[in-house]
């Protein structure tokens, strides 16, 4: 059970997995995994390290800068640090409304400020809003003062989507932020 809490850990510590098999006989390792292959005892848990990997690859032509390596498995007391040190956090939408949004008196709608977001993020974003909390929102390209393109999210106008949204949302408001 405590393997997904190890792959998270990995996924947030080194912002990627790599896997080999666990307790893979050492005849089974080719002479050059052998050699940089490090196995750790502790309580009869192993840490596994994968082979130290070049950066960039050597056919490219260009010297190698760094090396990587990726572990297959952790120790158990270091992969429930995530679950003591990170908390889940409630009212996530709240909080990017009250961070990047506003309301807009003119059109009467919502606004969150995505501007540096690509289009497809922007589009992955709605259908999120729309699959997670059934909200009716769609991209709206601005122009900025320089001529650079960007993208905001608009929440529709319908009384409906405004009514739902804000249920969700109010809870987490503080009323010195309500104005946003």
């Amino acid at each position: 059970l405590w393997v997904y809490p190890s792959i998270f850990a990995n996924l947030i510590a080194k912002g990627c997995l790599f896997l080999v098999l666990p307790y893979l006989p050492e005849k089974y390792l080719n002479p050059i995994d052998r050699r940089f292959t490090r196995r750790l005892q502790f309580a009869n848990t192993r840490l596994y390290w994968s082979p130290p990997t070049p950066y960039p690859n050597p056919n490219t032509g260009l010297p190698t800068q760094q090396y990587w390596f990726g572990t297959a498995r952790s120790l158990l007391a270091l992969t429930n640090l995530p679950s003591v040190w990170y908390t889940k956090v409630e009212g996530k939408l709240a909080h990017l409304i009250l961070s990047d949004g506003y309301w807009d008196n003119h059109y009467q709608v919502v606004f969150l400020c995505t501007d540096f977001f690509a289009e497809r993020d922007i589009l992955l974003l709605c259908e999120a809003l729309h699959t997670r909390f059934d909200l009716l929102a769609k991209p709206n390209k601005r122009i900025t003062s320089t001529g650079k393109k960007c993208w905001r999210i608009r929440f529709s106008s319908e009384e409906s989507n405004l009514v739902k949204l804000r249920s969700i949302v109010d809870p987490f408001i503080l009323p010195e932020l309500a104005y946003k």
